[in-house]
């Protein structure tokens, strides 16, 4: 449809959230949780990242669509070898991820 003067019909879009990955981070007992980050490239589609970090045992990175990511786990004091992991979202799901630093 073109815009011109006057009201123009665009219909309806339907907006999510997108696909959200949970990445549970697992320490040694007794030790404590060091600095994690959690990062995510999209690797089809338009190019984006998305990524979190802190000190927990689950860290969320959400709002991503539909396609194929690179998530790459590490500390941020470099204490342990990055883990990276390939994954295929479809833009609703949820998916759990373990970072095993044990």
């Amino acid at each position: 449809a073109l815009l011109g003067p006057g009201e123009t019909d665009l219909g309806e879009v339907a907006l999510s959230e997108g696909s959200t990955i949970s990445v549970r981070v697992l320490v040694a007992e007794g030790r404590s949780l060091p600095e994690v980050r959690a990062s995510v490239w999209s690797r089809s589609g338009p190019s984006y990242t998305r990524s979190a970090r802190g000190k927990a045992s689950a860290l969320v990175v959400s709002g991503l669509g539909a396609g194929r990511f690179e998530l790459q786990m590490s500390t941020v004091a470099g204490m342990s070898p990055p883990q990276r992991q390939s994954l295929a979202l479809d833009g609703s799901q949820e998916v759990e991820i373990t970072y095993d630093l044990r």
